[in-house]
């Protein structure tokens, strides 16, 4: 999660917006995301190779 504290205000910054909303909109996508993965069973990933 800090990736997102890290990345949303370059992120920002690049697009010209408002560095607020995008730290809003990539924590909740992040937060999903990782709500997705913790559903996955471990298998599902393969040898990683």
């Amino acid at each position: 999660m800090a990736w997102v504290q890290r990345t949303a205000p370059l992120l920002a910054a690049e697009l010209g917006t408002d560095p607020h909303a995008t730290f809003a909109a990539l924590d909740r996508m992040m937060r999903e995301h990782l709500e997705h993965l913790a559903d996955l069973p471990l298998g599902s990933f393969g040898d990683g190779a």
